[in-house]
């Protein structure tokens, strides 16, 4: 029984509202959610899922410990293909090239529509 969810998505941000957000548009699109609320938490529940997700939502800017930088560059040292959406309300084009070197499927800006949001998700997981 069940039907058969899309993808496995990993959302890793510091606010709660932002995770619930997310999590209520995705898994009301059929998608499987994974929540972390810091970076080292993302990579942890990333390496227990490796193989699993399909897709990670990557908060850049969260304060203490591990950045959104930090986060990317340790999650792509196990896996480069693993398909990442940058999320952020503040980005300045030095950034943008650093996180494109580091081959990301999309960026998502904050606030965002859920329309909006869904289309990113849905375009980033296109094979």
């Amino acid at each position: 029984m069940g039907t058969q969810t899309k993808a496995t998505i990993l959302i890793v941000d510091d606010e709660q509202v932002i995770r619930d957000l997310l999590r209520r548009c995705l898994e009301g699109n059929d998608y499987e959610v994974l929540l972390a609320q810091n970076g080292s938490e993302g990579v942890r529940i990333f390496l227990e899922n490796q193989g699993k997700i399909n897709l990670i939502i990557l908060d850049m800017l969260m304060p203490g410990g591990m950045g959104g930088e930090q986060v990317l560059g340790q999650i792509r040292e196990v896996d480069a293909q693993v398909k990442v959406l940058i999320c952020s309300g503040f980005f300045s084009p030095d950034h943008m090239e650093i996180l494109r070197q580091l081959g990301i499927a999309g960026i998502i800006k904050k606030p965002c529509l859920p329309r909006e949001f869904m289309q990113e998700v849905e375009k980033a997981l296109q094979p």
